[in-house]
């Protein structure tokens, strides 16, 4: 956080597993990368809503989201990354 405090640049990067081709030793991958910046969420009902959605991804037990939400919801922490430029490559070594 001291970090971001002093710079709020960030990037993001995403590569595929990649495939090699019968016979040949290069790995082929695909790759895209994101750049933006970062800032915390100050709003209490947005956190709520971050929170409450990506527990509903794992479990859609409501008792045990709202128990989450009420005991650890307050110590959470949540950042969102804003894109200002995305790039990709297809890597085709040979």
């Amino acid at each position: 956080m001291d970090c971001l405090k002093q710079c709020d640049k960030a990037s993001f990067c995403v590569m595929d597993k990649g495939f090699k081709k019968d016979g040949e030793w290069a790995v082929h991958y695909q790759s895209v990368i994101v750049f933006g910046k970062i800032k915390m969420v100050n709003d209490p009902d947005k956190v709520k809503e971050i929170c409450t959605q990506l527990c509903l991804k794992f479990t859609n037990d409501q008792n045990y989201i709202d128990h989450e939400l009420k005991y650890s919801g307050p110590s959470v922490l949540c950042l969102e990354f804003i894109p200002e430029h995305i790039s990709g490559k297809i890597v085709e070594e040979s």
